[in-house]
């Protein structure tokens, strides 16, 4: 890249997937290091594919097949349209602010984003709840019966680049609820799906 950089994420659009592979940076060009754990293989999807990765400070990035797949039984090359590497470690920053301070008080309607240090220039929004019932896709909330735990996904976005977004994986909530469980009595039953109210 010329000189060392902040990268945190891979995007190769594939041609002619591959079906396993590894994405390798090195600071020398010599020294390379796995972008992901172990042993560094990532199972491919085809398509449009995302790698993130905590922050590192490199100067080179390499693509190196480790299988192909094959294509009507023949095995081709790895080809890809572009192979994009990108430094969103402000956009991770935002969303580890949020895991840290997002909280729902008793009797709150709605999920409040005040509390959660977003630099000018920046928007968060929610991408996901697994409990629409206690925190829906805009994020009301309704007072469970019991205090419930939900698990959200928030998306954070550059808004001069809407290109430039990050989703969080599961951030959970307790949404406090209207009562108090007893653990000795009228336990909850395990049921599927689960129990809301």
């Amino acid at each position: 890249m010329g000189e060392p950089q902040n990268i945190d994420r891979v995007v190769i659009r594939w041609q002619t997937p591959a079906d396993t592979y590894k994405i390798l940076v090195s600071a020398d060009g010599e020294n390379w290091e796995n972008v992901r754990d172990n042993d560094g293989i990532i199972q491919c999807k085809g398509g449009v594919e995302t790698i993130d990765f905590s922050v590192r400070e490199v100067r080179y990035v390499k693509f190196q097949g480790v299988k192909r797949a094959p294509v009507e039984g023949t095995l081709y090359g790895y080809s890809f349209y572009e192979f994009e590497v990108y430094q969103l470690h402000d956009l991770q920053t935002i969303i580890d602010n949020v895991s840290a301070s997002l909280k729902v008080q008793p009797g709150q309607t709605k999920l409040d984003w005040s509390d959660v240090d977003v630099p000018e220039g920046y928007q968060i929004s929610l991408y996901g709840s697994d409990r629409q019932p206690v925190i829906d896709q805009d994020g009301q909330i309704r007072t469970p019966l019991v205090d419930a735990k939900v698990n959200l996904i928030v998306q954070v976005e550059d808004e001069e680049d809407p290109n430039r977004k990050l989703i969080s994986g599961n951030i959970p909530v307790v949404v406090p609820g209207l009562h108090k469980q007893t653990l000795d009595r009228n336990a909850e039953p395990d049921v599927i799906p689960s129990l809301q109210e």
